[in-house]
């Protein structure tokens, strides 16, 4: 992991969610993983509070890219929103998250525990699922 960047991202997140709506934020993916390559784009996971109607989510979480991206001076962010994200994939976030930013730690917390043994539970029987569907997509194709 790019620990340079984790800390320009950790450095400028407070200035630059001051005004907007996020509980916390992570970085996730590649980069999180220490596994980037050349044209990665640097992944970032919020979560919002309540305030933010569903209508409004997306313009919100491009908002925060772009007040990120200012307050660092990082380039090819790209964001989500938790709020309504599929529990499989807040698992894998959780699974690599570094944490940029928390305006409410018992929050985030709290999301965090419940949220990632769901995401653990469903992952259980959801991973044999898949394995089976490739290798009944696989054996058809031959």
């Amino acid at each position: 992991m790019d620990q340079a960047l984790v800390q320009r991202l950790r450095d400028a997140a407070p200035e630059a969610f001051d005004e907007l709506p996020v509980v916390f934020a992570y970085l996730f993916g590649s980069r999180a993983a220490g596994r980037p390559r050349p044209d990665s784009d640097i992944d970032i996971a919020l979560l919002l509070d309540d305030t933010v109607r569903d209508d409004d989510r997306l313009v919100t979480v491009h908002r925060c890219v772009d007040a990120v991206a200012a307050a660092s001076g990082v380039g090819g962010l790209e964001a989500v929103a938790l709020n309504d994200a599929a529990l499989r994939f807040v698992g894998r976030v959780l699974r690599q998250r570094i944490v940029i930013f928390s305006r409410d730690e018992p929050a985030r917390v709290a999301y965090e525990s419940l949220l990632g043994r769901m995401a653990d539970d469903v992952e259980v029987w959801a991973a044999p699922l898949d394995r089976a569907l490739l290798a009944a997509t696989a054996q058809r194709r031959r």
